[in-house]
């Protein structure tokens, strides 16, 4: 095989690599179908004993750790264990479907639920299948008698709720939002779904429930497929609970005796999906519940609910402080703040910013939009005041679940420590001095003049620099005060700036004659006039730099020549 030959080979195992390699890490996860096969086991897929993590008889909760291409699940237990009432969570007589939720829905506390419309557990599940949003919905009931009709709200307003203290009815809370999905089966007790409808409900509080379905669907067909709509029964009985059995947590059924049953017999188990994307009915639903009703008209009564979490979108947001400086007026630090804000929910959110606390200098920062399981990174810096020296920080991210932004997702924020600014300031000083004769009133006297220069040989600006000369009968005077200096551009080299350095400069009769020694001395040549000054500063914080001190010597005349 000649060389050019193997060249095209490797080129081409390269290429083919590379290409590999590339769609692996562009390609998103895609979450495999859950399995509507009438049951909850894993068949070697994904089904709903994947999504929940079960410890005993408490309350499954979300796994920790969801399959690939899930975001969210939800589990609501709508009976007590062992108990036979009351149940806390139904509809007081009058509430309708059809109604807004504040004004129209009012719960009630029943000693005695119908049984067959008695809800046992409730739960959902979405998952982004190859792009589309799935969402998966779950059910059990207590008592298969006669036909089943039940129906599944997906709400945007996470407000949404009803409590009751001590009388036996209460007020809903919470309103509708356009957009928000009402499914609506029936079923019968032989295990088989007749009738499955989606409806959308237009307008907010003040809208209304469209009588026209958005989806009808029917029996699920081999796991659903192809079917934006449908739903499945069981149509035999599954045995548990427990561990290694087919309902991996605490249910109940009716049976005779007062002992409830741990097994779903047939038709007490319905499960079914629908489509969100290919039924263009993508929102932020945040609240899941199911609902027993007596018939699938929209007007039916409605008996049982279980309401729970189920926010679909979301966002999280990451930050760092770094890098602080001062200012060119080195009366305020400059931080970086750099982070990334990821889409954590199953489909795409828009109109994504960051806020910073204290703002951020560019202002709100504008990211657009990012993709489920994406993510988008930020910058900008932030300015703060002296005081604020190593604060904590506080950045909040926003976005909603539609281009127009009617629909807000829940903030995301996030913390961090912002290091302190660190310097070093210092100050220095030096001096000379020189004698003059002076005469007045024919007397005549010696004076000492002194000069010198006071310098910020530090990293920043030093305020209310002063100069005090302590003359040789130890008086003390103020030569300088108040002064300002600026940090010279290079340490080293104090007088490399305008404002680095400032001279100072005065004078005194001294009172003491002494030699080199200090000893006192008539002798002119002998005589030394001697004094100091110190020089102190305040840093950028009001702090006090270290004072420095300079001395000088100057004779009172010449020595003679011998």
């Amino acid at each position: 095989m000649n060389t050019a030959t193997l060249h095209k080979i490797c080129a081409g195992l390269c290429t083919a690599f590379c290409t590999a390699v590339l769609m692996a890490l562009t390609t998103p996860v895609s979450a495999q179908p859950l399995e509507l096969d009438r049951n909850i086991i894993s068949n070697g897929g994904v089904d709903w004993e994947n999504l929940f993590d079960v410890n005993g008889t408490d309350e499954p909760t979300q796994a920790s750790t969801l399959p690939s291409g899930y975001s969210k699940s939800v589990f609501v237990r709508d009976f007590v264990p062992g108990a036979s009432g009351p149940d806390y969570s139904t509809f007081a007589t009058g509430s309708k479907d059809t109604l807004n939720i504040t004004g129209g829905w009012d719960c009630s506390k029943s000693n005695n639920v119908n049984d067959k419309t008695d809800i046992v557990n409730a739960y959902a599940a979405a998952a982004n299948e190859n792009g589309d949003i799935i969402v998966y919905f779950a059910m059990e009931r207590y008592s298969n008698e006669g036909t089943g009709n039940i129906g599944f709200w997906f709400l945007q307003d996470d407000h949404v709720g009803c409590s009751i203290d001590r009388g036996k009815t209460g007020n809903f809370t919470g309103n509708h939002k356009d957009g928000d999905i009402l499914i609506v089966a029936e079923f019968t007790n032989g295990g088989s779904v007749t009738d499955i409808r989606a409806y959308r409900w237009n307008g907010g509080a003040n809208g209304y429930l469209d009588t026209t379905p958005i989806a009808s669907g029917s029996e699920c067909q081999n796991g659903g497929g192809s079917q934006n709509l449908c739903a499945i029964v069981n149509n035999s009985q599954i045995t548990g609970y427990g561990a290694g059995t087919g309902v991996p947590w605490l249910t109940e059924t009716k049976q005779s005796g007062p002992t409830p049953s741990n097994n779903l017999d047939t038709s007490e188990f319905f499960e079914g999906k629908i489509n969100l994307t290919k039924l263009n009915l993508l929102g932020c639903f945040s609240q899941y519940m199911a609902v027993t009703r007596s018939s699938t008209s929209l007007t039916a009564t409605i008996f049982d609910y279980a309401l729970g979490d189920f926010q679909l979108c979301g966002i999280k947001v990451s930050k760092t402080c770094s890098n602080p400086r001062l200012n060119s007026a080195q009366d305020h630090i400059i931080y970086d703040i750099t982070g990334q804000v990821t889409n954590t929910g199953v489909g795409t959110v828009y109109n994504v910013a960051v806020n910073d606390s204290p703002q951020f200098d560019q202002g709100t920062l504008n990211l657009g939009s990012i993709d489920a399981s994406g993510f988008k990174s930020y910058n900008g810096t932030m300015t703060v005041t002296l005081a604020e020296n190593g604060r904590m920080d506080h950045v909040t991210a926003t976005a909603t679940s539609d281009v127009e932004g009617q629909n807000s997702v829940p903030d995301a924020t996030a913390d961090a420590t912002c290091p302190q600014l660190q310097i070093s300031p210092a100050v220095a000083v030096s001096k000379k001095c020189n004698t003059l004769i002076a005469a007045d009133s024919g007397l005549v006297y010696a004076k000492v003049h002194f000069s010198g220069t006071v310098c910020n040989v530090g990293d920043s600006k030093l305020n209310n620099v002063s100069v005090v000369d302590t003359q040789d009968d130890g008086t003390k005077a103020t030569i300088l005060s108040g002064a300002n200096l600026n940090a010279p551009a290079d340490p080293n080299n104090p007088t490399v700036e305008e404002g680095a350095c400032m001279d100072y400069s005065g004078e005194y009769t001294p009172t003491t004659a002494v030699d080199k020694d200090g000893n006192p001395t008539t002798v002119p040549h002998e005589v030394l006039f001697s004094d100091s000054v110190e020089a102190n500063a305040l840093d950028i914080f009001g702090d006090a730099v270290t004072p420095q001190s300079a001395t000088a010597t100057c004779p009172l005349c010449e020595d003679p020549a011998p």
